[in-house]
């Protein structure tokens, strides 16, 4: 069933660009306060859409809540979506401002009316949803917190190792030194002997 809902919000969207009542899909994400890249995800069914962007679908673009949620009658609740001025020139303000100063504009939404409130049986289904994405995250939360600690045993591994290593290296740093004091005396007992012999030899 979410699968459906998914497609049917991709054949929604599809709709909306299309007929050209937005240019496209990087006008959609600046509507649905998103980022291109999330929506891309979106798009490829890698990330549900969630409540909010559903919700701007049937305020703003007369998509069925009924068909949306259900797949029950048609995609257009009456005659063809036009934009809504209000959600369209604050995506354009929300677009500019962001590509100045790179934040994100506070989301404001135009009021829902008697005829956008959604029924209860799709109320029900969204509140489902919710519920099953929920679940999503609470499993995603807890699989990187299983992989943030096998990562951090991993470090700890690696820094005891590095240790290790940093005292053999000191270790056979000192060995170095020491060996370096007797071929050091060893050069000098050589030199007395030889000059000793040469001494010999002269007398």
């Amino acid at each position: 069933m979410e699968k459906f809902k998914h497609e049917r919000f991709l054949s929604a969207v599809n709709y909306i660009v299309n007929n050209k009542i937005v240019k496209n899909k990087s006008g959609m994400a600046s509507i649905f306060h998103i980022s291109p890249s999330k929506f891309s995800e979106i798009l490829k069914e890698r990330m549900n859409p969630g409540f909010e962007l559903y919700q701007i679908l049937v305020n703003n673009f007369n998509i069925s809540s009924e068909w949306l949620i259900t797949g029950k009658g048609e995609m257009i609740k009456a005659e063809k979506p036009k934009m809504n001025k209000t959600l369209y020139n604050e995506s354009i303000t929300k677009s500019i401002t962001e590509s100045i100063t790179n934040e994100k504009c506070k989301k404001s939404y135009t009021s829902i009316s008697a005829e956008q409130k959604l029924s209860g049986d799709s109320q029900s289904e969204i509140i489902q949803l919710l519920k099953e994405n929920k679940k999503l995250v609470e499993e995603k939360n807890a699989m990187l917190e299983k992989e943030n600690k096998r990562l951090n045993n991993e470090v700890g591994k690696l820094s005891n190792q590095n240790k290790a290593l940093v005292a053999k290296n000191a270790n056979l740093q000192a060995k170095n030194k020491e060996l370096a004091i007797q071929l050091n005396y060893t050069k000098q007992e050589n030199n007395a002997l030889k000059k000793g012999l040469q001494n010999r030899a002269a007398g």
